[in-house]
C-alpha cells in the first residue's frame, strides 16, 4: 500500500512552526526583493549614476551587502535552533 502523504507515515501531523516558517521565508524574500526597489529608486537622486545599467549596478552592489548580511543572520539564528531541546523548535527538525 503507498503512502498516500508527502513524508514518512511516522509523521502524522505538522507542526505550527512548520506553517510559520513557510510564511518567514517568503517574508525574508519579499523583503529583499523591497531593499532591491528602495535603492534602485534612491538611486535616481545621484548625479553620477546617468544610465539605468550605472542605476542597476549600483543597485545590486549596494543592495547584494543588506540582503546577504541579513540573510546570514536570519540562516544562523534558524541553525542555532538545530540544536535546541525547546519541544515545538525540536518537532520543526523532522526526526525529534
Amino acid at each position: 500500500m503507498s503512502d498516500p502523504l508527502p513524508f514518512p507515515s511516522e509523521y502524522q501531523t505538522i507542526g505550527l512552526l512548520n506553517v510559520i516558517s513557510l510564511f518567514v521565508v517568503i517574508g525574508i524574500g519579499v523583503d529583499d526583493v523591497f531593499v532591491f526597489i528602495n535603492t534602485f529608486k534612491q538611486s535616481a537622486r545621484l548625479p553620477d549614476l546617468q544610465t539605468t545599467h550605472q542605476r542597476i549596478t549600483h543597485t545590486i552592489i549596494e543592495s547584494s551587502k543588506a540582503t546577504f548580511f541579513t540573510s546570514l543572520t536570519t540562516s544562523v539564528a534558524f541553525f542555532a535552533n538545530i540544536v535546541s531541546s525547546v519541544s515545538p523548535v525540536d518537532k520543526k527538525r523532522g526526526w525529534g
